[in-house]
C-alpha cells in the first residue's frame, strides 16, 4: 500500500465508450468509460491503480481487459447551501491542440475513439469506506469515431399481395380483441 493521498496521472491510450466530457451527462457530470486492454502499459497502469491504496478500486475487469470510469462533476454545493460551477474538462484533439468554441460545440466522439486522459487519483474514506477515487481533469481525443446517430429501423421492400396479408390478419386480430368487454 502507498502512503501517497493523491496523484496527477496520465491514463494510457484506450478505447471510449459514453463519451460525454464536452456536455453534461443527464446527472450533471462529465463522464467517459476508458476501455484498456491487456497492454503492458494498461496493466501497468492498472497495477499503478491497484497499489495506491486500500478498499474499492475504480475499475472493472471485463473478458477484454480493464473498464475504468472516468468522472468529473460539473458543480459542487458549498456548506452554506450555495451552488458553484466546476469547469469542463479540457479537451484536446491528437495534434495536442485544445478544442474550444464551434469546435468543441460540434464534437462527436462516438464509441471506439482511442483517447487517453489526464486523472487526478485519490484515496477516500468516507463512513467506514475506504478506496481510491478517479476526478477526470482533461482528454485528448488521439483517433476520432464520429457517433453516427441511432440506427436506422427501417423496412426492407414487401410484396404488395404479402403487405396485404399482414394487414388483414391484424385487422382480424384487432377485432377479436374488441369482442372482450371488461
Amino acid at each position: 500500500m502507498s502512503e501517497q493521498k493523491k496523484a496527477l496521472v496520465t491514463t494510457p491510450i484506450g478505447e471510449c465508450r459514453w463519451f460525454s466530457v464536452a456536455k453534461q451527462d443527464k446527472f450533471s457530470n462529465y463522464t467517459v468509460e476508458l476501455h484498456l486492454d491487456e497492454s503492458p502499459e494498461s496493466m501497468q497502469f492498472i497495477n499503478s491503480l491497484e497499489n495506491f491504496g486500500e478498499g474499492k478500486k475504480p475499475f472493472e475487469k471485463t473478458p477484454e481487459g480493464y473498464k475504468v470510469k472516468l468522472k468529473s462533476k460539473a458543480q459542487g454545493t458549498k456548506r452554506d447551501g450555495s451552488t458553484y460551477v466546476i469547469n469542463a474538462p479540457a479537451v484536446y484533439n491528437a495534434l495536442g491542440q485544445r478544442l474550444q468554441g464551434a469546435d468543441l460545440d460540434g464534437l462527436n466522439v462516438g464509441n471506439g475513439s482511442k483517447i487517453r486522459s489526464k486523472i487526478e487519483v485519490k484515496t477516500y474514506e468516507f463512513m467506514g469506506q475506504k478506496g481510491v477515487s478517479i476526478s477526470l481533469k482533461s482528454v485528448q481525443i488521439v483517433e476520432l469515431v464520429a457517433y453516427a446517430g441511432g440506427g436506422d429501423y427501417g423496412f426492407d421492400a414487401a410484396e404488395v399481395e404479402e403487405a396485404n396479408r399482414e394487414s388483414s390478419e391484424q385487422e382480424n386480430l384487432s377485432e377479436e380483441q374488441n369482442q372482450y368487454d371488461f
